[in-house]
């Protein structure tokens, strides 16, 4: 009887030992195209994970893909060199982005980045993407570039659920939900423009959406806010130098600042 008890135990004591094993442990350069797969899942990612190379490599993560960071790690395509992701699940099989702690917090990991050498063709669908936010203060944060976004959850980052930042980037953000962020939902700053189609932002710490005075988004349609810090858009203070648009959306537009219309290139700001 004693035997069996010892038996009992030794599977116990063994059975998380396994568990740990059985993760595959990423992290550094993919410098070629690569693919992680349903088979090899859950990822953990130990160091930051970039996706860059002379070849333009492409990081493929197959639906249903569980991939996990370990604290102060994250996921980087575009920065250094051209890469670009394929994060593409299903409504049957999403893939999920979340921290490694048994009992994460907020802010548990850095984020997903795309940086302005990110391929236009990168796509991240049917994933969720949660506890992020140590890096740049949000989940995703997209930076002079232009992925497609969709069908996505962004929850409980640190700061902002998506930053859009920079010259040149123009992301496509459609049947999207931003939830329980500390920030605001959705952050669109210095010169970045947004298609936003079935934008829906929930129980977020700040507006829904904010941002600087003078951007036109491209597209903006069946906007929903709820239980945020303020369910509206956000026109933070600042100029408008160049003709710029604010579209009607089913979200009010608040001004928290000043808004100076000026430039030698003599813009207009257009209300529809």
């Amino acid at each position: 009887m004693r035997a069996l008890r010892l038996g009992l135990a030794l599977v116990i004591l063994l059975v998380p030992h396994l568990r740990a094993i059985s993760d595959t442990q990423v992290s550094g350069t993919v410098s070629t195209s690569a693919t992680w797969t349903l088979a090899g899942s859950p990822y953990l990612v130990t160091g930051d994970v970039l996706v860059e190379g002379g070849s333009s490599p492409v990081l493929t993560i197959e639906p249903g893909v569980t991939v996990k960071f370990a604290s102060g790690t994250g996921l980087f395509v575009g920065y250094g060199d051209t890469g670009g992701l394929q994060a593409v699940g299903t409504s049957a099989n999403p893939i999920t982005f979340t921290s490694n702690d048994a009992n994460p917090a907020s802010g548990s990991w850095r984020c997903i980045g795309f940086s302005s050498l990110a391929l236009p063709t990168s796509h991240l669908a049917h994933a969720t993407v949660t506890w992020a936010g140590s890096y740049e203060n949000t989940g995703i944060y997209i930076d002079r570039s232009s992925p497609t976004l969709e069908n996505l959850m962004v929850a409980n980052s640190s700061g902002t659920g998506i930053t859009v930042t920079g010259a040149g980037a123009s992301p496509t953000i459609s049947s999207t939900s931003l939830t329980d962020n500390s920030g605001v939902g959705l952050n669109l700053t210095d010169s970045a423009t947004a298609s936003l189609t079935g934008l829906t932002t929930t129980g977020n710490g700040g507006f829904a959406i904010s941002q600087d005075p003078g951007i036109t988004l491209s597209a903006a349609s069946g906007l929903v806010a709820q239980g945020n810090g303020v369910d509206a858009i956000e026109h933070r203070n600042g100029f408008v130098a160049t003709t710029t648009t604010w579209k009607k959306t089913e979200l009010p537009y608040v001004s928290t600042g000043y808004l100076l219309v000026a430039d030698a290139s003599s813009p207009v700001l257009t209300i529809e």
